[in-house]
């Protein structure tokens, strides 16, 4: 099966609650004109991803009425239990499986769930791992370098007066984390494992600004800089366009 194919049996969902504790408001917040779930959104629809298949899980009728301006399915309203800060990514994901199904009569093939706090993730990230799914992956994580290289990290060896500083060596091997930008599984194995990073998955490297993730207002200024400077993937397509 080839990535477009792959598209239509894929369930996209942007998970958007109305409350955040650090940034209150973040996912309607305006960034450059569009309120930040919107950047998730207009990144689906350049990748191609069907209307059908874009899904905001929300618990706020005003981020819905936004959801569905850009684009976005929004059949139903999170409850409750899923709209503290307590609740996972996983247990939102298993909703809106069970939702799918339902509706639908079968399971999606794979599932991908897109943060709308990380807005510069590129429609090409998205197809990136739409091709990494269909050649056989279970799995895709975008990732960015770990802050430091490990040849820059030490270890504490000993206690007491007598610790001192060990350096890993060069010959460590590089460390990565998740940007958060995107994490794509295949539906029956986060249900069977509860996870959206099961081991094995394959790594999607994203550049420093697709793995901005806003989660404080000094996140918040970091982006709207990117974002004075048209240094994000619309602002790319906007130039290319005029050239």
């Amino acid at each position: 099966m080839n990535a477009s194919a792959l598209m239509q049996e894929t369930l996209f969902l942007v998970p958007a609650r109305g409350g955040s504790r650090r940034l209150p408001g973040k996912n309607g917040r305006p960034l450059g004109g569009v309120p930040l779930l919107g950047w998730t959104a207009l990144a689906l629809h350049a990748a191609g991803v069907p209307p059908a298949q874009a899904v905001l899980s929300t618990d706020d009728a005003d981020l819905a009425a936004e959801g569905r301006r850009y684009g976005l399915q929004v059949p139903f309203l999170r409850p409750a239990g899923l709209a503290t800060d307590r609740a996972s990514s996983v247990d939102v994901a298993l909703h809106a499986l069970a939702w799918y199904e339902a509706a639908r009569g079968a399971p999606p093939r794979h599932l991908v769930l897109l943060q709308p706090t990380s807005p510069f993730r590129s429609p090409e990230t998205v197809q990136r791992a739409l091709r990494l799914l269909a050649q056989g992956a279970r799995a895709v994580l975008a990732v960015r370098p770990a802050g430091r290289s490990p040849r820059d990290l030490y270890r504490l060896e000993g206690r007491g007066r007598g610790a001192f500083l060990q350096p890993l060596g060069s010959g460590a091997e590089p460390l990565y984390t998740p940007s958060g930008a995107l994490y794509a599984v295949g539906a029956e194995l986060l249900r069977r494992h509860r996870t959206l990073a099961p081991r094995g998955a394959a790594p999607l490297l994203t550049d420093p600004v697709e793995a901005i993730d806003i989660d404080t207002e000094l996140d918040w200024l970091l982006a709207e800089a990117v974002v004075a400077h048209g240094l994000h993937w619309r602002a790319t397509e906007r130039r290319r366009l005029r050239a």
